[in-house]
């Protein structure tokens, strides 16, 4: 090293400068010293890190020695160790919720951002994330509808802005010192000032219709009932009215609804999720209706049930009972209601009173939620085959056991790195009133062949005794502190063949 005269590399100090600084040192002393040999960069660096490093990359190493490694794979070794790449979805949500501080200036704040975005994987897209956060995460509110422009003129305005606050503060502190310099008699204060009359806006707020700006509306932030969009209630949603408008061209006779605000729900309007496109066979039952049979479809999407306009004419030729209930399927689409009847339902022996909804179209009569206060298990039981069900419980007795059951031919492998060293914890210390419960649970398991005794092994976790509701005792094996901190974890990848 006599050789070498430009700059020097001391030993690395963890609690002044992290590893990634001082690899950067240690590659800028190897140009400035026209250094370019593999082994003497490998030497280098190993005799430059310090007693204590060295010692860290041999403990990483074990068995096998630095000298085996590249200067790269040194570096990238204790990097991995001292500061592990942080999770980018973790960085993210760190990134995306932090707002500038009380005191905090938008230099200081900005720096911060591009700070941990380091590890956020942005890409082409920093500068659009950067100008969203300080847009968002912006203390002054009146300075956020400033910064609606690229990252530039963001930072420009928003320190333009810092620098004329701070200016307009120190003016006005020289001010009011030359007042009081010039004046120390104590004056009178002047009477109030009348408060003139506030003008309420030109037009009302589209988020929830009241007199104010749609800028400080406190629901700017809600999302809709029913179009499901954020920035508005459902009581001004321009989707309800279209939708409305459209109902009302095509049924003169279904009511319309008034608006609900943003803190309650639409009572009398329900979803129908019922599909005809790629069904499989409907499930259906018989039924008595008013004296007469028929055949309902069960179908729990369906919140009521109903029945459509042409096989209800057929039955019974009545009039219709008006009702404000509305029906929408899973695409938003409203289905015309024409009324509503009280029907006497028998099923097997089973009877009640129970309302039916009549809609127009020629779907079939389905057999909803609001019906299941019939006995359901006797419906589901009623309508598949009670053998083959049977059959299928009597093959599979291993799985539907209360036994505990056992995975077969699929044997279980823990990936451990060879770098780390086996961790063996000693046991915890377990509260007297549950050792004889921690035993019982230990014998019951070994008698269940969850577990084994053994005479000595590398690997020892402890375990956490949780007490259960009936008293007993479930024990779980606290591996985080042992091998799951150096498990590889298995990754599924599909096979592409066919």
């Amino acid at each position: 090293m006599a050789h070498l005269s430009i700059g020097t590399i001391g030993s690395f100090q963890p609690s002044t400068e992290d590893w990634k600084a001082y690899t950067e040192r240690l590659e800028l002393f190897f140009v400035a010293n026209s250094i370019d040999d593999a082994g003497i960069r490998r030497a280098t660096l190993l005799t430059v890190c310090g007693p204590s490093t060295y010692g860290l990359v041999c403990d990483l190493l074990a068995p096998a020695a630095p000298t085996e490694k590249t200067f790269e794979e040194l570096v990238a070794l204790v990097q991995e160790h001292q500061q592990p790449t942080p999770s980018p979805i973790v960085e993210r949500y760190t990134f995306f919720t932090r707002v500038q501080h009380s005191g905090e200036t938008i230099n200081d704040y900005v720096a911060q951002l591009r700070k941990i975005a380091k590890h956020c994987q942005f890409g082409e897209t920093l500068n659009d994330m950067l100008r969203d956060r300080i847009v968002c995460g912006c203390r002054d509110k009146k300075l956020q509808y400033k910064l609606l422009a690229d990252l530039d003129s963001a930072l420009a305005v928003a320190k333009a802005s810092e620098l004329a606050d701070r200016g307009t503060r120190n003016l006005s502190g020289q001010d009011a010192s030359v007042n009081r310099l010039l004046d120390n008699r104590r004056r009178k204060p002047p009477p109030p000032r009348e408060k003139p009359p506030s003008i309420g806006p030109t037009q009302p707020c589209f988020r929830c219709g009241a007199a104010h700006p749609a800028t400080t509306c406190k629901f700017r932030t809600s999302t809709c009932h029913y179009c499901k969009k954020q920035g508005h209630i459902s009581k001004v949603c321009r989707k309800r009215t279209r939708d409305s408008k459209a109902d009302k061209t095509a049924s003169r006779s279904t009511n319309q609804l008034t608006g609900s605000d943003d803190d309650e729900e639409d009572t009398d309007e329900y979803s129908l999720f019922y599909s005809s496109a790629g069904r499989t066979q409907p499930i259906t039952v018989p039924v008595t209706l008013n004296g007469l049979d028929t055949t309902m479809e069960i179908d729990t999407g369906a919140a009521l049930s109903v029945m459509n306009e042409h096989t209800y004419r057929s039955l019974w030729p009545k009039r219709l009972k008006p009702t404000s209930i509305r029906l929408k399927t899973y695409t938003g689409k409203h289905i015309v209601v024409k009324g509503i009847i009280r029907v006497h339902v028998l099923y097997q022996a089973q009877q009640a009173e129970l309302d039916l909804l009549v809609v127009a179209g020629k779907g079939p009569s389905l057999l909803g939620r609001d019906w299941l206060r019939l006995d359901w298990h006797s419906i589901k039981y009623s309508t598949i085959v009670a053998d083959d069900l049977q059959e299928i419980l009597d093959k599979h007795s291993t799985v539907f056991g209360k036994d505990l059951g056992h995975i077969k031919d699929a044997p279980a492998t823990i990936h451990i790195d060879p770098a780390h060293k086996p961790r063996f914890c000693k046991a915890r210390p377990v509260p007297y009133s549950r050792c004889s419960k921690v035993e019982k649970e230990i014998s019951r398991l070994k008698e269940q062949g969850v577990i084994e005794p053994v005479k000595f092994s590398d690997w020892a976790a402890p375990v956490v005794p949780v007490v259960k509701k009936d008293g007993s005792i479930r024990l779980c094996g606290d591996y985080k502190v042992t091998v799951n901190t150096v498990a590889k974890p298995d990754t599924y990848l599909p096979s592409t063949s066919h």
